[in-house]
């Protein structure tokens, strides 16, 4: 942050929806004319009042602003040279899906006047959790109705957005854990899908898949 006019805000912002009322972590910078101050906000739910943390008087110019997220919980940070961070108030929980919008903002501080501010060396950086590792299955043949067990690690403590493909085939997950999960084959096992079913009554599983990074 560079410059911000009298009484008027300036900052960054992690939110779940564009929303006007939607869950948010902020930082902003705000001048009175004589010193300008950081703070950090929050709205954790939608709708609520967004609540603003004791802020910290500025010594030099100009401010490095940093938001990060680290599951649902997110913290504030500002440097005065991009590489010495201080945390800013107290990290928030704010429960916010895998898809999140990080932006600028500019707000006037009362009247009818346009706000401007300058921003300088813009990031969103995202650091990509290890993938999920199968170690184990409980069985890799059954007949039609039954369930199968996959174990590991990496697989995160909730499905989200993440699949379990069987031969391309996306599979129904009846519970998943951090390192486990039960997927019914009702849904799979047909012979449209594996091509040849068995004399015995039961269908080889050939691959098990996992899609996406869990979050």
């Amino acid at each position: 942050m560079q410059s911000v006019p009298n009484y008027n805000l300036i900052g960054l912002d992690i939110r779940s929806s564009l929303s006007a009322d939607a869950p948010n972590a902020s930082l902003s910078m705000s001048y009175n004319g004589t010193n300008s101050y950081d703070y950090f906000s929050s709205r954790l739910t939608t709708g609520a009042s967004t609540v603003q943390q004791s802020g910290v008087q500025n010594v030099l110019w100009p401010v490095w602003f940093k938001v990060t997220r680290s599951g649902n919980t997110f913290t504030g940070y500002y440097s005065y040279d991009g590489e010495v961070w201080s945390q800013l108030g107290t990290s928030v929980t704010i429960t916010m899906g895998s898809t999140a919008y990080a932006g600028l903002f500019v707000s006037g501080g009362g009247g009818w006047s346009l706000s401007s501010g300058s921003f300088d060396d813009v990031q969103v950086t995202s650091t990509s959790a290890p993938g999920p590792i199968i170690s184990g299955i409980s069985a890799t043949t059954g007949s039609v109705g039954a369930s199968v067990n996959v174990w590991g690690s990496g697989f995160g403590a909730s499905q989200m957005n993440s699949a379990v493909l069987v031969n391309g085939t996306a599979a129904t997950v009846s519970s998943w854990s951090a390192t486990s999960e039960n997927r019914d084959r009702r849904d799979v096992f047909q012979d449209s899908i594996f091509g040849t079913r068995r004399t015995d009554g039961t269908y080889t599983i050939f691959s098990f898949e996992l899609t996406s990074t869990p979050t």
